[in-house]
């Protein structure tokens, strides 16, 4: 008890010496995102500012106003915006609306287009009947868990959907709603008219559409995204978690958590996976079932890929441990390890309160070990001096397995 008493009142000590607090810091658009500040549908309000954690940006669109948390969150909306002026660039067509107006007319062949699916890239074994029957017994174990209509599946217009999101770089199930909207427009068209997805990125100037198509979280997922249902993905992340965790019932509680979408549970069960060996993993998803904003989702999912490119890149973990309520990791040679999807570290008396928390934690259950502190962005010279004070070695421009853009 004297110990703790005696490494608390030194850490506190350190901090008033270091320096005093500072107020996050702000920056124009421009500053950050250069010419990716305005674009053909939104305009980033200036100034950003920060919490001394995360940059907090406010996002000016004929759709609305939305705030957008975190530099990670920003990638993928501005994406998503791209893809609707996209998509509004093809509806402006007579080639779009003529199809528009014969989607219109009346249904499509349910079963022709359930079953015949020469575009799909997996399961070449299975024939067209068998892949249907997997599917619906999927659905019907995942009944009332799906992101999909039933109905829509038949008529295709969920792999329309799917393809499109896809090909724009994008969610199939994103939450933003002037996108989804658009996304189910088009997939409608293109399943019940006569255009179909591939002469619909056709109508979209620069490659075929490709020009939005630019990296996401969800890279490397883009044939399982476009080629299977939302029950399908549920199950091969479930059976991914099960080989991270075991069985357990917080599988399911996170992927019956909607805050995150089945293209982000194919993120994290994946990052996971990867992290099988690690011990307490399923501590970890614990942690992630519990959010309740959109906005934490995002941080948790990039935070699990941060973690998994580390373990395998730069240096294999052993333990996830947790130091009075916050998660760290704990490498195999001995180093403990906090890495977060921060854009803009402050020394605030927040971060100083949350710093000095880990560190008297770390102080008493792993008194021996190096202190390493990854963001993904960067911090001001105020929070690096009194995180090297406190015995943290900061890095910053962290991406697991690149450092500082390389």
């Amino acid at each position: 008890m004297k110990r703790v008493i005696f490494t608390a009142g030194l850490l506190f000590a350190n901090m008033a010496m270091a320096s005093e607090f500072e107020a996050p810091r702000t920056h124009a658009p421009s500053e950050l995102l250069a010419d990716r500040a305005t674009g053909a549908n939104y305009q980033v309000a200036d100034p950003v500012h920060s919490d001394g954690f995360l940059r907090i940006y406010a996002l000016e669109t004929p759709y609305g106003q939305y705030r957008v948390e975190g530099d990670f969150f920003l990638a993928m909306r501005l994406k998503e915006l791209a893809a609707i002026s996209a998509l509004e660039s093809a509806e402006d067509t007579e080639t779009f609306q003529t199809s528009l107006k014969q989607a219109l007319k009346g249904p499509v062949d349910l079963v022709g287009d359930a079953i015949d699916d020469p575009g799909a890239t997996v399961e070449r074994t299975v024939s067209g009947v068998g892949r249907l029957f997997g599917r619906a017994a999927s659905a019907v174990r995942n009944r009332g868990k799906s992101n999909e209509n039933v109905a829509e599946s038949l008529l295709g217009i969920s792999r329309a959907k799917r393809e499109i999101a896809v090909g724009l770089g994008v969610d199939p199930y994103t939450d933003f709603a002037p996108l989804a909207d658009r996304l189910e427009k088009a997939a409608q068209v293109s399943a019940a008219g006569s255009l179909t997805v591939k002469g619909l990125f056709a109508l979209i100037p620069g490659t075929a559409g490709l020009a939005v198509s630019t990296a996401s979280a969800a890279d490397g997922f883009q044939d399982l995204l476009r080629d299977r249902t939302a029950t399908e993905l549920r199950e091969i992340n479930r059976a991914k978690l099960v080989r991270a965790v075991g069985e357990a019932p917080v599988i399911d509680l996170f992927l019956d958590n909607p805050k995150y979408t089945p293209a982000d549970q194919t993120v994290v069960a994946d990052a996971l996976f990867k992290l099988r060996s690690v011990k307490n993993v399923g501590g970890f998803l614990t942690r992630m079932t519990n959010v309740s904003e959109r906005s934490l989702a995002v941080f948790m999912r990039e935070r699990a890929r941060l973690l998994a490119s580390y373990h395998e890149q730069q240096a294999a973990l052993a333990e996830i441990v947790v130091l009075d309520g916050f998660p760290l990791s704990l490498t195999g040679d001995g180093t403990l390890v906090g890495m977060y999807p921060i854009d803009d570290l402050a020394w605030t008396e927040r971060t100083a309160g949350i710093v000095s928390l880990i560190t008297d934690g770390t102080a008493r259950d792993f008194p021996d070990v190096d202190k390493a502190f990854l963001v993904t962005g960067e911090a001001s010279p105020l929070a690096r001096d009194n995180m090297e004070a406190l015995g943290w070695d900061l890095a910053e421009g962290v991406n697991g397995d690149r450092r500082n853009g390389d």
